[in-house]
């Protein structure tokens, strides 16, 4: 269930472009992802630059997510989840 994505886009008339990737690892063990990471590299006059990375890990995560979301979690009623959520008409 692992992801894995990427998009690149190259403009020839400025010579320059810039890729997006990143992936989310899940463990056969838990619902939740166990680790991801983002990368945003751009191409400028022939240079790749690593603008941005980012990643994270994560493991045992799965009895604090119940203890807030779950039955008798905090956000176990729709009505809170909608209060912190914006909604568009």
């Amino acid at each position: 269930m692992s992801r894995y994505f990427e998009t690149s886009y190259f403009s020839p008339e400025a010579d320059a472009g810039g890729t997006l990737d990143g992936s989310l690892v899940f463990s056969q063990d838990s619902y939740l992802p166990r680790s991801g990471n983002l990368n945003l590299t751009v191409s400028v006059f022939g240079e790749n630059l690593n603008v941005l990375e980012f990643g994270a890990r994560a493991e045992g995560f799965e009895k604090t997510m119940e203890e807030i979301f779950g039955p008798e979690g905090y956000f176990r009623y729709a009505h809170v989840y909608y209060s912190y959520v914006p909604t568009y008409s």
